[in-house]
């Protein structure tokens, strides 16, 4: 059976003061908690306050979760400026594979689906190169690599309030739910839709979520 496993880690976290290092972390376990409701038995930990690990049962949610990941640590403003968090936000690496040992309430994730993200997040020492990787042989591999590097690529150009609606989106908040959740108007969510490519990256999500990862 493969699973799908995510390693993260926050750029350039040591340039975050205390009080933004704490606030993070309080972030990262508020995303766990929202992304058990939208992939079933997925479940994960941070680590070290500014890393993350997570395993899903279904791989298919994987793309969903790591993109929402993403838009969720880019919405985070942090108190002191820090180009290198606005622009990347978070590393994340994708693993699609087996596991040996899953078992929540010890906290063990063990096998090659999680060796795989969490090598991945270690040799990528270059931003530019790309903040978010999938690891995963069969179909479609590099034609799935690619989808994920242009989400990738999109959502770095997106600010932190684009990001914020981005999120909301890929968690299943209408426009209009979210106006009201907001207090802005539809026009304004729209508009932030539009500019941060929110078309393309449903058009991805959905497509990874037809895939059987067998």
């Amino acid at each position: 059976m493969r699973y799908a496993t995510i390693s993260a880690d926050i750029v350039d976290s040591t340039k975050l003061n205390a009080n933004d290092t704490i606030r993070m972390k309080h972030y990262l376990v508020d995303f766990l908690e929202r992304m058990m409701k939208v992939s079933e038995g997925s479940w994960g930990r941070v680590v070290k306050g500014d890393a993350f690990e997570c395993v899903l049962l279904h791989p298919h949610d994987a793309l969903r979760v790591a993109l929402m990941l993403k838009c969720y640590v880019k919405s985070f403003v942090p108190e002191a400026k820090n180009l290198e968090f606005s622009k990347y936000g978070i590393r994340i690496a994708i693993a699609i594979d087996e596991l040996r040992t899953v078992n929540q309430s010890l906290g063990i994730i063990d096998g090659e689906a999680i060796y795989r993200s969490g090598r991945a997040i270690e040799k990528r020492h270059s931003n530019v190169k790309g903040t978010m990787m999938l690891c995963y042989d069969g179909a479609e591999t590099e034609a799935l690599q690619a989808i994920v590097a242009l989400c990738d690529t999109v959502i770095n150009k997106a600010t932190s309030k684009q990001c914020e609606v981005l999120f909301e989106k890929l968690y299943g908040i209408a426009e209009v739910d979210l106006a009201k959740k907001t207090g802005k108007s539809i026009p304004t969510i729209n508009k932030h839709s539009q500019k941060a490519g929110w078309s393309a990256i449903e058009c991805a999500v959905k497509y990874f979520e037809t895939l059987k990862f067998e």
